[in-house]
């Protein structure tokens, strides 16, 4: 009987994901398979440093650092990069209001 629900949420589960990559947009699922890789890295992290594989864990951290870093440099330019954008549009409306 165990089985037999099993297989429906799986198959509801597969057919979720189905619906979502047909109408998903490609920014969307990009999204989606990071965030998805993000949380499997995390269990697998979490399964070792549960196992008593704490040293492997470690190393899994470490190799994980540059692509944090490269995250949080691309979200404080995109940051920048909006405010611009902002400001560029504030000023077009002062220079619409002054004529």
């Amino acid at each position: 009987m165990q089985y037999i629900v099993f297989g429906f949420g799986l198959l509801a589960l597969l057919f979720t994901l189905y619906r979502f990559f047909v109408t998903a947009s490609v920014a969307q699922i990009r999204k989606f398979l990071s965030y998805t890789a993000f949380g499997i890295y995390a269990l697998l992290l979490l399964y070792l440093a549960i196992s008593g594989r704490f040293i492997i864990a470690v190393g899994f951290v470490l190799l994980a650092v540059p692509f944090v870093i490269s995250y949080f440099r691309k979200q404080v330019k995109d940051s920048k990069n909006a405010k611009a954008a902002l400001r560029d549009l504030r000023d077009q409306k002062d220079d619409e209001d002054a004529s």
